[in-house]
């Protein structure tokens, strides 16, 4: 389908933003009230700021998001992707701020194929992004797509009326801060990916709370380049319907040098999930990646059940939901180099002994989704194709003497 620009209600906004650009940069202000709006781009030195009770609602005509030069792409269930609210393409020093919103009127688009973002950011440097909210993307929330130099802080996300609603997707970026936010999702929460050649390394997240109705914090499912130096620490999840966090290596990445510490998580289906698959769709890499040098500490986590408050959520609890936390990786190509130190997991367990003498498939091929090989014959961790896994118990330990677990 080839969009034609339509007259578009956000041509006074976007005129200001023209302006400030020409004139070398500084601030246009989003002043209160409801303003209507499609696509905004935002050029070189130019932040904008919200007032106070600002608001900017989506159109709900696909129209008003044809901006020339988009780069689209289609995802991962076939829809084409990449109109977005806000947009910004080789742009530098750009920026966001304000206590407003941003509203991506997502119901309005409900079971079209072509669905804008809320933000699109593909290969811009120096984006600051604080303290706005988020809220009702059609698609994915946020697109960082080979962007550096990102500094995020304070954003709430609130998203959960549409499919593929991924809470942030930052995408082949490098040196990235995501900090003080809160994220409740209708998809994945938080989301690294290499779609292209861009390798995603050097990103910290810190002190983020999230919920979702996927998964928690992800890095993969699409990796077609390297992951490398990355930090998740002091963060709470809390109902996450799926695995709390994943580690996803299948499209020939090499994800090295992982750090995960101080991370709670109430009600979640699982804990973490570390896999290195093969499912083919990098043409250009024809044998797996690798997975290794990744340290997971100071977790908690409570596994959810059927009580009221899960049920309530009218969640489907997927087949396997009961199973452990694992670490796969394929014959001839293991996770490698992993430690876990002092993890606590509140398990409802319910596995029988017929789940026990199962045996588990290889599946190199399949979506690397946790709950996917179903119950697993392992009560907490279920290790298979791994070298130098190192485990410590949670403190204190039983014994002063008490040894380590080292599985090779």
């Amino acid at each position: 389908m080839s969009l034609q620009p339509a007259e578009s209600p956000s041509a006074a906004f976007q005129a200001q933003i023209d302006a400030c650009h020409a004139a070398g940069g500084g601030e246009v202000l989003i002043p209160p009230g409801c303003h209507h709006t499609g696509s905004l781009v935002l050029r070189s030195n130019v932040h904008l700021r919200f007032a106070p009770g600002a608001v900017l609602l989506g159109s709900g005509d696909i129209a008003h998001y044809a901006v020339k030069g988009v780069p689209l792409f289609i995802d991962a269930v076939g829809g084409e992707r990449g109109h977005a609210l806000i947009f910004a393409q080789d742009a530098h020093n750009i920026g966001i701020s304000g206590p407003g919103i941003i509203d991506g009127n997502g119901l309005a688009f409900e079971g079209q194929t072509h669905r804008p973002m809320i933000l699109r950011f593909v290969r811009c440097s120096g984006l600051r992004l604080r303290d706005v909210t988020l809220r009702d993307s059609a698609a994915w929330v946020q697109h960082y797509l080979d962007c550096e130099d990102v500094a995020i802080d304070g954003i709430t996300v609130d998203s959960t009326h549409c499919s593929n609603n991924d809470g942030i997707n930052l995408d082949g970026c490098r040196r990235v801060t995501l900090a003080n936010c809160r994220f409740n999702a209708k998809d994945d929460a938080i989301t690294l990916k290499t779609t292209t050649a861009a390798i995603c390394r050097d990103i910290a997240i810190t002190n983020c709370t999230l919920s979702s109705e996927c998964n928690g914090i992800k890095l993969g499912t699409e990796s077609k380049s390297d992951f490398r130096n990355i930090t998740i620490s002091n963060c709470a999840l809390h109902h996450v319907r799926l695995c709390g966090i994943e580690i996803l290596s299948v499209d020939g990445a090499h994800i090295d040098t992982v750090n995960i510490s101080n991370i709670v998580m109430d009600h979640v289906g699982g804990a973490f999930f570390l896999r290195l698959g093969q499912r083919g769709l990098n043409e250009k890499i024809a044998r797996p990646g690798c997975v290794r040098n990744i340290s997971i500490t100071n977790v908690s986590a409570f596994i959810h059940d059927d009580t009221p408050e899960v049920v309530d959520l009218r969640w489907e609890v997927p087949h396997g939901a009961r199973s452990a936390s694992s670490i796969m990786g394929l014959p001839g190509y293991p996770v490698e180099n992993v430690y876990l130190g002092n993890i606590d997991i509140h398990h409802i367990g319910t596995g029988t002994a017929e789940d026990a003498a199962q045996p588990v498939e290889e599946k190199p091929a399949e979506y690397p989704q946790w709950e996917r090989w179903g119950p697993l014959p392992a009560w907490g961790l279920y290790v298979r194709h791994a070298r130098g896994v190192t485990a410590r118990p949670a403190f204190p330990p039983a014994s002063p003497g008490c040894p380590s677990l080292h599985l090779y």
